[in-house]
């Protein structure tokens, strides 16, 4: 592959995109497209948060700037697995590095990042208004909070911290062992996904302009709470995912099915058992007796047919039958062709 992705299973992404979550749940209206569940949750927790919290909470993760979602470059650079392990770290490192993490979520490109320069502007040694004007995407209104980061940088830092210890031990703690089998869950099936189709399902979950050579490698995480949504930490490579975002992906581009839909269909054991059951339903002894093949070698072909849903089964007495719905295979193949073919 030429992308090389870690597929990162740590719980403290969906700690962190809870928060986000939790900030921006009004953008996220109850309905048949969001998961009720979450939105009960949020719901049934609102009342519980101080209003000094939830002032902290919008500072940090609201949806335009998302300074606190930065903090998952901590995350990857210290392979921290737990929460009360990351808040230790945050607590640990100096505030202008903090800062500076933050002041990163003002870049739209990864070549647009001056790391030199933003060090300059917190120390003071260049001019911290020109930079947030020429040099970032900040709102003037969050232009002008970044301003205030920069003039008080140990309160930026403590407020942050207090948020993250707060939402952990009054929150998150609830719900934190349900959330760690979703994840390892959500992980799995990603890098099934990447297995599956490689690299060109890479390039569809990043950012369209973000390329490989730009990082050494790139960090991919879940969070159950992002739904379809993402969170993106552009400087440092690392890429959050709500679990619903890839079946939308998937959705959208009929080509990552169809390449392993050709893929099953290039064998010509397989094509000749779909030529049998173009005609009718066959059992295994039947399709092993006409083809001459052994029944682990039809139990096996028709393993990967079944997973690609060209042919179903069904039980009838004591046989396994097999069929092809025609229809739907030609579609399949004919839509897929479109979409290379345009």
């Amino acid at each position: 592959m030429a992308y090389k992705v870690d597929v990162q299973k740590s719980i403290c992404y969906d700690f962190l995109s809870c928060i986000a979550r939790f900030s921006n749940n009004d953008r996220y209206m109850p309905s048949e497209k969001h998961n009720q569940d979450i939105y009960n949750w949020y719901e049934n927790s609102k009342d519980l948060v101080p209003n000094s919290i939830k002032k902290q909470m919008d500072l940090f993760f609201n949806a335009d700037t998302a300074f606190g979602m930065m903090l998952t470059s901590f995350i990857s650079e210290n392979e921290v697995e737990e929460i009360d392990d990351l808040i230790s770290i945050i607590e640990d490192t100096p505030a202008d590095i903090i800062l500076a993490k933050f002041l990163s979520s003002g870049i739209e490109r990864k070549k647009d990042l001056d790391e030199d320069l933003i060090s300059k502007v917190i120390k003071g040694e260049a001019n911290a208004i020109d930079y947030i004007n020429t040099k970032t995407i900040f709102s003037d209104e969050d232009k002008w909070q970044v301003l205030q980061f920069i003039m008080n940088q140990e309160k930026m830092k403590s407020d942050v911290v207090e948020l993250l210890i707060w939402f952990n031990e009054n929150l998150y703690s609830e719900v934190v062992n349900e959330n760690r089998a979703r994840v390892a869950q959500y992980s799995k099936d990603l890098e099934e996904r990447i297995d599956r189709y490689g690299d060109e399902y890479v390039k569809l979950l990043l950012p369209y302009d973000v390329a490989q050579k730009e990082y050494d490698v790139i960090t991919l995480a879940i969070s159950y709470y992002l739904e379809k949504s993402r969170m993106l930490n552009i400087a440092d490579g690392v890429f959050v995912y709500g679990y619903r975002y890839f079946d939308s992906i998937e959705g959208e581009h009929s080509i990552l099915s169809g390449k392993q839909l050709f893929k099953a269909l290039a064998d010509e054991t397989r094509l000749n058992i779909i030529r049998l059951l173009s005609k009718r339903a066959w059992y295994g002894n039947e399709i092993a007796e006409r083809l001459n093949i052994s029944n682990s070698t039809v139990t096996h072909h028709m393993a990967t047919l079944i997973l690609n849903n060209i042919v179903s089964s069904y039980r009838q007495e004591y046989r396994i039958y097999f069929e092809l719905d025609k229809d739907r295979l030609k579609k399949v193949v004919n839509s897929t062709l479109e979409s290379i073919i345009e």
